[in-house]
């Protein structure tokens, strides 16, 4: 959900199964109805994961994984802010899954959060739709469910993991704290799993 056409009402853009060169959007009202879905081309191949202003002008973007293999890379479909976005992504070098979009550190560039085979990577926006590769961080799973917010609330996007678990142990709930003079903490189990679950390279 955003405001894809730019006229102060929310929009709803659906993309449909991986591999897909298209999606449909519904344009709001404005009085909680929309318009009839129209088909809006995208770039082939890319499985459509968030929605953020990636190079600065205000107008929602795409951002998508674009997977050969087990290997996916993450791409940037510009909007134009008519409700459709240019056809030929950005990309970006990068081998991430389950992507998030925020701006983490205050600089007004929106920011990818991904995981990869058992790290939590951040990429950093560097305003055109293209990222600078940041931080990384091991967490006790080679997957996992991602969600942004402020956990603690001090004015600071926080990250945290839900993992699904295995035969051998239950998912785990992981919380990423974002620090003053760091982009994020050592990962914390939540409360009442601590004492069950594997975090950080320890038991806690």
């Amino acid at each position: 959900m955003a405001d894809f056409h730019l006229d102060g009402k929310a929009d709803v853009f659906t993309a449909v199964t991986f591999g897909d060169s298209y999606g449909t959007m519904n344009l709001g009202a404005g009085d909680g109805n929309f318009q009839a879905a129209t088909r809006v081309p995208l770039s082939t191949g890319v499985y459509v994961n968030a929605v953020a202003d990636f190079n600065g002008d205000g107008k929602p973007d795409l951002l998508a994984t674009n997977c050969s293999s087990l290997l996916c890379g993450i791409k940037v479909s510009l909007g134009n802010g008519d409700g459709t976005f240019q056809t030929t992504p950005v990309s970006a070098t990068a081998t991430l899954q389950n992507l998030v979009a925020d701006d983490l550190n205050g600089d007004g560039k929106a920011d990818v959060v991904g995981i990869f085979n058992g790290r939590l990577f951040v990429y950093v926006g560097n305003g055109d739709g293209t990222f600078t590769a940041g931080a990384s961080y091991t967490f006790a799973s080679n997957s996992g469910a991602l969600a942004l917010g402020d956990f603690n609330a001090d004015g600071k996007t926080d990250i945290v993991i839900s993992t699904s678990g295995d035969i051998r142990s239950e998912g785990q709930v992981i919380v990423f704290l974002a620090t003053a003079t760091e982009l994020f903490s050592l990962p914390k189990c939540l409360p009442g799993l601590c004492n069950r679950f594997y975090c950080s390279g320890r038991f806690q």
